[in-house]
């Protein structure tokens, strides 16, 4: 409110450039959107077959190159080819959905979503919740192992007072208030930081590689 109404946000990466941007006003009639795509682009969003989805309807999000170019990461070719459905059709890696009006809007990333008895969990789902508790600065949802689920998700949360004490138990019941039940951690770990980077990036393969590296546990 004090800037005003004066930014222009963009989405992409350092391969292909701005794929998508939105302007304050635009953002303020579509309320976590990161815009709407930029020539030579065009969003589609996609199920686990590969099939078009309808807008509103969450998938991996893919971007159409007009140029047929796609995405490409220099010295690694199977990635390269990973990244894309067919040819000049690329993800960036991120799930998301596409409003009526063209407007895109990012779930999470797909490398981070936890499948727990064969349901499809988005762990920025439980943090877009979590961090709005008033004893949390900060939080990041993995997925642990869990022997008879396959993977549970599990939040790891840094308090604003490290002083303070704050029954994980109580972090649990804010989200089961307002979250479904099956979408919410099941387990809560107390942690000093989550090593976010100068850009505030979570490197959530490395929180998660302690569990990983122990036996699987059965939670209540």
């Amino acid at each position: 409110e004090w800037w005003g109404p004066v930014f222009v946000e963009a989405y992409g990466a350092t391969e292909v450039g701005t794929t998508c941007s939105i302007t304050s006003e635009e953002w303020l009639e579509h309320p976590g959107s990161v815009g709407r795509a930029v020539p030579p682009f065009t969003p589609l969003v996609v199920d686990d077959q590969g099939e078009e989805v309808p807008s509103g309807t969450e998938g991996r999000l893919f971007f159409q190159d007009s140029t047929g170019r796609g995405v490409v990461y220099p010295g690694d070719p199977a990635k390269s080819a990973a990244a894309h459905l067919k040819p000049g059709v690329f993800t960036l890696g991120e799930l998301g959905h596409i409003d009526r009006d063209g407007y895109v809007y990012i779930g999470d990333r797909v490398s981070d979503m936890v499948v727990s008895g064969g349901v499809n969990l988005y762990p920025a789902e439980a943090e877009q919740v979590l961090i709005g508790h008033p004893d949390v600065a900060d939080v990041a949802c993995i997925g642990v192992p869990h022997r008879e689920m396959g993977e549970e998700l599990k939040a790891l949360v840094v308090l604003s007072d490290p002083e303070k004490r704050v029954d994980e138990s109580e972090i649990l019941g804010y989200c089961l208030q307002r979250l479904s039940h099956h979408k919410c951690p099941r387990t809560v770990t107390l942690v000093e930081d989550l090593g976010r980077t100068t850009m505030g990036k979570i490197d959530k393969r490395k929180l998660r590689s302690p569990w990983w590296d122990e036996p699987a546990t059965t939670s209540d």
